[in-house]
């Protein structure tokens, strides 16, 4: 694997980094944040200047991670809206889809301005949404175990009451006598 080399927005720090992840949400442009970011006061004491094209890649890198995730976030709400129609096969499907993509997201690598492979960087709302969607799979998960073995308890119960129902039935019948009826009753657990 390539070293990790951080990228020039990187290396400002991770408050810098959630900065910027900021302006951008907030709709400023790639220029509106490079004059506020080359402004601040702890970049120019170190006399640090940052150019449009390594603000452009981070912003860019940002987006796609953004839109990634949007994307997974769409076909996972997709899939969990047909899982509630279907039987837990699709919401097994939904679980693996989503742990596919926290797992990709966190193994993700982008090439920063010098063409080095590095490990994708998140910022705080990203790791943010990376720890919900691992929450929501754990809880999808025992939700779908849960259900299954309600499931299968509700089987059983059903099972017992219609095997109670025959045994009764054979004893009013005459099919077993009174002591048979009483021996398959205790076997049984009733």
């Amino acid at each position: 694997m390539a070293r990790h080399q951080p990228s020039a927005i990187d290396r400002l720090g991770p408050q810098i980094v959630e900065w910027v992840g900021r302006r951008r949400s907030a709709g400023r442009t790639i220029d509106e944040i490079l004059t506020e970011l080359n402004a601040l006061p702890e970049l120019v004491e170190q006399q640090l200047e940052i150019s449009r094209s390594s603000l452009g890649r981070h912003v860019k890198g940002l987006a796609e991670i953004g839109e990634r995730m949007r994307r997974s976030r769409e076909i996972t709400e997709s899939l969990a809206r047909m899982g509630n129609r279907a039987d837990n096969k699709m919401l097994r499907g939904t679980i693996e889809v989503l742990n596919t993509i926290v797992l990709e997201t966190a193994l993700a690598l982008e090439e920063d301005e010098d063409g080095q492979v590095r490990p994708v960087a998140l910022n705080p709302a990203q790791v943010k949404a990376l720890s919900e969607a691992t929450r929501a799979l754990a809880s999808a998960e025992k939700t779908d175990a849960d259900r299954e073995a309600r499931i299968r308890a509700e089987a059983k119960a059903e099972a017992t009451a219609e095997a109670r129902k025959k045994l009764e039935a054979a004893g009013r019948s005459g099919e077993l006598d009174p002591e048979a009826l009483a021996r398959a009753k205790r076997i049984m657990g009733y």
